[in-house]
C-alpha cells in the first residue's frame, strides 16, 4: 500500500512539473522482491533540450526498463544485472512519455534514481 502510494506521488511530480518550459523531476525507489513501476514526465512544444538519467543498482536478479515517446515507440530499452548509470539526450517529441521498469526475477532488489530535465 505504501508503495503504491509512493509511485502515485511520483507519477504526479512527473506530471506537474512537466507544466512549466523548464521542468526538473526526480524519483527514487528502493524495491525489494519485485519492481513493477511506470513513471511519466511530459515533453511540452519549446523544449530544446530532454534528458533522461537513470541510476539502476540491481543487488539481485535483473531488470528490465523501456522507454516510449508519445508515439509509443520505444526509444530506449535495457536488461540491467549489476549496476548501471547513463544519461540520455533524448527526442524533442511533445506529449507524454512513459518509463517503464519491471523485473525479470521473481526476487529482485535494488535501487533506481531517475532524473528528468527539460529546457
Amino acid at each position: 500500500m505504501i508503495k503504491k502510494r509512493v509511485v502515485l506521488l511520483m507519477c504526479s511530480v512527473f506530471i506537474l512539473t512537466g507544466c512549466n518550459n523548464i521542468s526538473e523531476s526526480s524519483v527514487y525507489n528502493k524495491f525489494s522482491k519485485e519492481l513493477n513501476d511506470v513513471y511519466y514526465f511530459d515533453v511540452e512544444e519549446g523544449f530544446k533540450e530532454v534528458k533522461l538519467e537513470i541510476d539502476l543498482n540491481v543487488e539481485k536478479g535483473s531488470v528490465k526498463f523501456e522507454l516510449k515517446n508519445p508515439n509509443e515507440d520505444v526509444g530506449w530499452s535495457e536488461v540491467v544485472k549489476g549496476d548501471f548509470h547513463e544519461i540520455k539526450d533524448l527526442d524533442k517529441i511533445e506529449g507524454k512519455w512513459e518509463l517503464r521498469f519491471e523485473s525479470l526475477d521473481s526476487d529482485t532488489n535494488g535501487e533506481l534514481n531517475i532524473k528528468f530535465s527539460g529546457k
